[in-house]
């Protein structure tokens, strides 16, 4: 750190509940606060990216209800895309790797 920057951080006070405290006292907060942001922030990364796996897998893949799912995914985000997950795609998956099954006629 600069030793100008130190100089005016150490003679900084901060206010802590109306109190008067010294800013390197608050400096293990500070670091704990963005480690919390950054986490959430990959979090939400990942509840992303799940969500738009699903939203194309419901788009592209032969499936009953396909504009229902679609719209759903859409205006409730992650939690319908985790219902959708375990009823529609884990079920799809499992037939289609086992291509001796025969086919749902009703299925288009």
């Amino acid at each position: 750190m600069n030793t100008v920057v130190q100089i005016a951080y150490a003679q900084a006070n901060c206010t802590l509940n109306g109190q008067s405290v010294p800013c390197e006292e608050l400096t293990p907060f500070l670091g704990a606060g963005i480690g919390i942001m950054i986490a959430f922030l990959i979090i939400g990364f990942i509840i992303f990216i799940f969500w738009l796996w699903m939203l194309i897998h419901a788009a592209t893949k032969p499936i009953d209800n396909k504009a229902l799912w679609i719209i759903l995914m859409v205006l409730l985000g992650f939690p319908v895309s985790l219902i959708y997950y375990f009823i529609v795609k884990r079920n799809f998956n499992e037939v289609e790797e086992n291509p001796m099954m025969p086919k749902n006629p009703n299925q288009n």
